[in-house]
C-alpha cells in the first residue's frame, strides 16, 4: 500500500513556496515476538511476561512450561503476563517454555513458541 502525502511550504510573508511530495509504503506486518528473558523480583521494571507482538487482534492460547513439562502459566488475556508463580510459589530461576496461538487482524492464525530465561 502507497501512501502519497504532498507538502507545501511557504515563509510567513509569502517569500518563498516549496512543494514537497512524499511517497510512503506501508507494509502491514503482523508478528508475535517474546523477550528472552524476564526478572520477576518486585522493582517494577521486567516482572512480568505479557505475549508483544504487532497486528494481534486476539490471543487464543498463551501457555508456559517448566522443563518436566507441567503447565505453570496459561491466559487468552492479552493484557495479562507470567509473573513468575506456579501456584503462589515464586519459581526458580530456569528456563521455560513458552507456546502462543493468536489471531491478527486478518483473522488468521499466528503461532510462536520458544524459550524463556526466568532471572531471579
Amino acid at each position: 500500500m502507497f501512501l502519497i502525502y504532498e507538502l507545501l511550504i511557504t515563509d510567513l510573508y509569502g517569500c518563498f513556496e516549496s512543494n514537497l511530495i512524499f511517497n510512503i509504503q506501508l507494509h502491514p506486518e503482523t508478528f508475535i515476538n517474546m523477550p528472552t528473558t524476564f526478572t520477576p523480583n518486585g522493582d517494577g521494571h521486567n516482572d512480568e511476561m505479557p505475549v508483544f507482538g504487532w497486528g494481534i487482534k486476539e490471543l487464543l492460547s498463551y501457555q508456559i512450561f517448566n522443563r518436566w513439562g507441567e503447565k505453570v502459566f496459561e491466559t487468552t488475556d492479552i493484557n495479562e503476563g507470567w509473573d513468575g508463580n506456579f501456584k503462589g510459589v515464586p519459581q526458580n530461576s530456569d528456563v521455560y517454555a513458552f507456546k502462543v496461538r493468536a489471531k491478527n487482524w486478518k483473522d488468521e492464525e499466528m503461532f510462536l513458541e520458544g524459550f524463556i530465561n526466568l532471572v531471579r
